[in-house]
């Protein structure tokens, strides 16, 4: 088992990553807040950006990445709200897409009170 976990820098990501190393389980952990051209690089903005996951044995995705204006947000990533709206929307559209490109059929989404603004 290899999970995906997509916004694994935020609040959610590092806890879930805190548990799956306590149980010992494979997984990959990718945010756009790592540096670019990094294997723990991903804007999910971009369907392109998974074609690095595709040979990875990736069984389950979990999907937390999504933006919201916070001061917590790094200052780069502080945009428009088109920014958020893509990241947001968009990005969950490519990870589906994903996970239809490898196989698998269902994803865990987390989402929190951040996205209502």
């Amino acid at each position: 088992m290899k999970v995906l976990i997509t916004g694994a820098a935020g609040f959610f990501g590092a806890e879930l990553q805190f548990h799956m190393n306590d149980m010992d389980r494979d997984y990959i952990s990718p945010d756009i807040t790592f540096k670019e051209n990094t294997e723990n690089y991903l804007d999910v903005r971009f369907s392109e950006n998974f074609n690095k996951y595709v040979d990875k044995d990736i069984t389950h995705i979990i999907h937390l990445a999504a933006l919201q204006f916070s001061p917590n947000v790094p200052k780069k990533l502080n945009k428009q709200q088109d920014y958020f709206d893509a990241t947001n929307v968009i990005g969950t559209k490519n990870v589906i897409k994903f996970a239809q490109k490898i196989g698998i059929n269902k994803i865990i989404f987390v989402s929190t009170d951040m996205v209502y603004g």
